[in-house]
C-alpha cells in the first residue's frame, strides 16, 4: 500500500495506489485491480477499529485517462492523473494566502507550491 489515510470522524479509510509506468490501460487495470484486492486482506490485521468506507484512488503519471478509462477500472477506484491532481493541489493552495495562512515547513514541497501558485497568480492580475 503506497498510502493509507483514516479519517476519524468519518471512519472512513483512503487507500492510495501510484504508478509512473506506460503501461496500457487494460494492464494498469489489473495491476490496480490487484493491488487493492490484496491491501484489502490486510486492513483488519493493521487498523484495528470500526472502517465504513474504503476509498481507493490510483493516481497514474502518463496518460490522462479518458471517461471510459476512468469507469472501467472497476471496483469502486477513483483514477487521477499527476497533472489533475497537482492542479487540484495548485488551485486549493491558491486559495490559502502564504503571508496568512502558510504550509507549516514541515511540507516543503507544498509550502513551494504555495508560494509559487500564490505569486504566479498574484503577477497575472
Amino acid at each position: 500500500m503506497d498510502v493509507v489515510a483514516f479519517h476519524p470522524k468519518e471512519k472512513t479509510l483512503t487507500h492510495i495506489e501510484t504508478s509512473m509506468d506506460a503501461d496500457s490501460w487494460s494492464e494498469r487495470k489489473k495491476r490496480f485491480q490487484r493491488k487493492f484486492q490484496d491491501a484489502n486482506s490486510h486492513f483488519k490485521e493493521l487498523f484495528d477499529f470500526p472502517i465504513s468506507e474504503v476509498r481507493r484512488i490510483a493516481i497514474v503519471g502518463f496518460g490522462k485517462p479518458k471517461e471510459k478509462e476512468k469507469a472501467n477500472f472497476g471496483y469502486n477506484i477513483k483514477v487521477i492523473s499527476i497533472p489533475d491532481l497537482i492542479t487540484e493541489i495548485a488551485t486549493d493552495l491558491s486559495n490559502r494566502h502564504p503571508m496568512k495562512n502558510a504550509i507549516p515547513e514541515e511540507y516543503p514541497l507544498l509550502r513551494s507550491i504555495q508560494f509559487a501558485t500564490f505569486w504566479f497568480l498574484s503577477k497575472k492580475e
